[in-house]
């Protein structure tokens, strides 16, 4: 069995070093309301990294993840999403909890 070409081969990016710095000018440009969202999602971060020190809670990078990635554009939604996450979470507790105390009140299976 042979290959046959169909047409030509796809371009190639092959990079351009003077392309990768424009674009970096471009994605890095002072934006309006780039400073406040950076002086904000920073205050939220130390705000958990200092609670996370204070109470000794392990793993406090994923405490700063989790508000980096649940972070927005603007207050508000950033706002919404964390109360969202935060009901999630207290329901999730309590859930596991009600789970926990009706496993307890069955007696363990008879083994044979």
């Amino acid at each position: 069995m042979t290959a046959t070409r169909r047409g030509s081969p796809p371009d190639v990016d092959r990079g351009d070093p003077h392309d990768v710095a424009a674009l970096l000018g471009r994605e890095l440009r002072a934006t309006p309301g780039r400073l406040g969202a950076s002086v904000r999602i920073v205050v939220v971060v130390l705000g958990t990294v200092a609670l996370a020190e204070t109470f000794r809670i392990p793993d406090i990078a994923t405490s700063a993840y989790l508000l980096l990635f649940l972070s927005h554009r603007e207050a508000v939604s950033t706002i919404l999403t964390a109360l969202i996450a935060g009901i999630t979470a207290v329901l999730s507790v309590f859930a596991t909890i009600a789970v926990f105390m009706l496993s307890l009140s069955e007696p363990a299976l008879p083994t044979a």
